[in-house]
């Protein structure tokens, strides 16, 4: 299957490289001469590979392999041990040294040459005239000969007051002088007190640390001494460079951000039409997606960065390559990068039901996840009110709650370089592994093979350190085991020998080494003992040995990965998205009426209304309607009616009404139009007309708002005039008049005294 995507994301950015890093260095091979004295030659750093001179060279055949740096560097050396053959020294100055100095480095046929000399002239009392007199003879003559020549400026150190003030203005001339041929090794470097930076010293007071040489490699890079000497090709030449992940997780998500680069190697700029394509291959399906873009011209020797975002939401293993077209491209083999390889799992899937929060009531409210999750009340909020799929949750309480999914372990994995290169080839090696703080648990070992076929692999180890136990064979446990098929020699290979733990602040020394007495792996010979590590774990290197023991060969550092974890990491390895899951409040009410009086000669009939279903009533009925016969309560009595039901959302509603029963006083009788009461509301008396009738004869008897009779056979005066009783208290009365025993009169009065 094949598919085409639109654009999604262009993201126009600074060029990932630096902009004095031209990618037409790849086509010109450039032979550099360092000279210069012990920063040069790599004092200080805690290994060569550390060295700027030497984390330069790298970083050069990084580019074309071709590349070459020739160090010349010796300790102790100043400007007067660099002049020329021909250069008569003073007579209380050293002489040349015609083995690395600038003749010698002159005979090397550079391209360039840099000079590195951070304070033995100072030291030496060699003043400022005579240090920039020395640096100027020394340009000339690179220059008769068409190379050129790259000073570094002083660099700080501790000392008295008068060798900084030399360095300073040694600096600041070299600065002058030189200008874009001069490389700014001081600054960043000094403290306020013109010292060296303790960030960056190796402890002498003289010599950087690692640290410091990697920032004097970045400030060669940053030069642009290698741009301005390299000869591009003559053309347009795009470079697809190998696309990489800059946010992956172990599990998938929807914005998932690949980093694309491509490079014009050639001195013409490319077409203003450029296409790029990002294809993806799913391994286990074999889909193939590519996700299309159109790119900007890119200018001879510079670079153009892009992110796209693609979809990883489904878990999988793919492989990415990137393309670029040019019609007027003609070199077409790197249009297309390498694989870039990697695997994800599905992203977490947190499924909100639906939720209800129902009045005066609380509820579970649940989420469906296959990892755990937890409950917050806010977005930002890190304090977790519950872990699990459910919370109980309160109704008086907010009306929101904000959840997500976690996915272990949960715990930190980390990875723990060795060597990072190696030079000799042989069957074993020993080393420790050193814990701080946490339980450090090796999960595998990456180790680079150093012949060719099946290997076999055993692992030993040995609580404390190995030093001292070398040959001792019971001291050591029974070996662990893998296997490798197909090696290839300089390629690396993950060994899994299963969990090897390691306690807090324990050493633990291991012994790895190839069954076959024959077979190689590989590491690195140096002349001193080295420490690789982070603050979790150590590796102390080491020695060389044979299998099954025998003779050992020391310093020699293990080249190889750690791959580890630690600790408890509370956000385990993914998350998904914090979502929010808002409680959805009733809306609809059941509502029965207000309490009311009711004739007992009436059936009594009461529904739920609309929306309602399922009711559940004190009295026996079924149905959404209650229904009391008539007759079936005298006056005066109440009855409470309860109901309990269900509304559209699920929620059970309450309620009660009170219904009071009364006689029939016919207040809705023809008779009672013609009554004319008066006045009403009354302070206590009243007047009673109804012509053509006169009351002398009538008798009244009063009820109260329940309907119950509080006054009886009370007679009227012939006037129709009437008194309230004295014990009657303020409120609505219904008055019956009956007239001669036969026709009645009905009226409401409200009594208010």
């Amino acid at each position: 299957m094949f598919k085409l995507f639109p654009l999604l994301l262009l993201a126009l950015i600074s060029h990932s490289l630096n902009a004095q890093t031209s990618p037409c260095l790849a086509y010109d091979s450039l032979r550099v001469v360092i000279i210069g004295s012990s920063t040069a030659a790599g004092t200080g750093a805690s290994v060569p590979d550390s060295a700027w001179v030497n984390r330069y060279r790298h970083y050069l055949q990084s580019i074309n392999p071709a590349n070459e740096v020739i160090n010349l560097a010796r300790g102790g050396y100043n400007t007067w041990r660099l002049m020329p053959d021909y250069f008569v020294a003073p007579s209380n100055r050293p002489s040349p040294d015609t083995l690395r100095n600038i003749s010698h480095a002159l005979r090397q046929n550079p391209d360039v040459i840099i000079i590195n000399l951070p304070s033995n002239d100072a030291a030496i009392g060699t003043w400022l005239n005579q240090q920039m007199q020395n640096f100027i003879h020394m340009d000339s003559l690179a220059n008769s000969q068409g190379v050129d020549f790259w000073v570094c400026t002083t660099q700080p150190r501790n000392g008295s007051a008068s060798l900084k003030s030399i360095q300073i203005a040694v600096r600041d001339s070299i600065l002058s002088r030189f200008g874009t041929r001069a490389i700014n090794f001081w600054q960043g470097i000094a403290d306020s007190s013109l010292s060296i930076d303790p960030n960056f010293d190796s402890g002498d007071g003289v010599h950087l640390n690692d640290h410091g040489h990697r920032i004097l490699m970045q400030r060669v890079i940053n030069s642009g001494m290698a741009d301005s000497n390299l000869i591009a090709y003559n053309g347009i030449d795009l470079k697809a460079l190998a696309p990489t992940c800059t946010n992956c997780s172990p599990c998938g998500s929807s914005t998932t951000n690949i980093s694309c680069a491509v490079q014009n190697q050639g001195n013409l700029n490319s077409s203003s039409n450029l296409v790029g394509l990002l294809i993806r291959e799913n391994l286990q399906s074999g889909q193939i997606d590519t996700f299309r873009q159109a790119l900007p011209q890119i200018t001879a020797c510079s670079s153009f960065s892009f992110n796209q975002t693609i979809p990883t939401n489904s878990g999988g293993t793919w492989q990415l390559r990137l393309a670029v077209h040019d019609p007027n491209d003609s070199i077409l083999f790197n249009n297309i990068s390498n694989i870039y390889p990697f695997t994800q799992k599905p992203e977490l899937n947190l499924n909100l039901n639906d939720t209800l929060i129902c009045p005066q009531d609380s509820l579970y409210l649940k989420a469906n996840s296959t990892a755990q999750i937890r409950w917050f009340e806010s977005f930002q909020s890190d304090s977790v009110l519950q872990q699990g799929d459910s919370i109980y949750w309160p109704a008086m309480q907010s009306d929101s709650l904000y959840l997500q999914a976690f996915e272990g372990p949960f715990y930190y994995l980390n990875q723990l370089q060795a060597s990072p290169s190696s030079n000799i080839q042989w069957n074993g090696c020993m080393f420790n592994l050193i814990a701080f703080a946490d339980t450090v648990t090796i999960d595998s070992i990456l180790f680079t093979a150093g012949s060719n076929g099946n290997m076999a692999m055993e692992c030993r180890t040995i609580n404390g350190d190995y030093q001292g136990h070398e040959n001792d064979s019971t001291l050591w446990s029974a070996p662990l085991r893998d296997s490798i098929f197909g090696a290839i020699i300089d390629s690396s290979y993950m060994l899994n020998f299963g969990t090897i733990t390691i306690n807090p602040y324990d050493t633990l020394g291991v012994y790895l080494y190839l069954k076959n007495p024959v077979q190689r792996l590989s590491y690195q010979s140096t002349g001193q003992r080295a420490s690789y590590g982070d603050s979790n774990l150590q590796v102390e290197l080491g020695s060389g040995i044979a299998a099954h023991f025998g003779s050992i060969y020391q310093p020699r550092h293990f080249r190889g990965s750690f791959y580890y974890h630690h600790g408890f990491n509370p956000l385990g390895q993914c998350q998904s998205q914090r979502k929010l899951m808002r409680l959805k409040v009733q809306e609809a009410y059941l509502n029965l009426g207000q309490d009311s009086l009711h004739n007992t000669n009436l059936d009594l009939k009461i529904s739920l209304g609309s929306g309602f279903g399922n009711p559940l009533w004190n009295y026996s009925a079924m149905g959404d309607t209650l229904i009391i016969p008539a007759n079936s309560y005298q006056a005066g009595d109440s009855i409470h009616i309860i109901v309990s039901a269900e509304d559209s959302m699920g929620c059970i509603n309450r309620d009660t009404l009170v219904v009071r029963f009364y006689e029939n006083i016919g207040l809705n009788s023809p008779e009672a139009s013609s009554l004319n009461i008066f006045p009403n509301p009354s302070t206590g008396t009243l007047n009673i007309k109804a012509y053509p009738y006169a009351f002398a004869d009538a008798s009244l008897s009063i009820y109260d708002f329940q309907g119950k009779r509080v006054a009886d056979q009370l007679s009227l005066s012939a006037d129709g005039q009437f008194n309230f009783p004295t014990h009657l208290t303020n409120g609505v009365y219904y008055l019956k008049i009956t007239y001669l025993h036969k026709r009645e009169f009905n009226a409401r009065v409200l009594l208010q005294r």
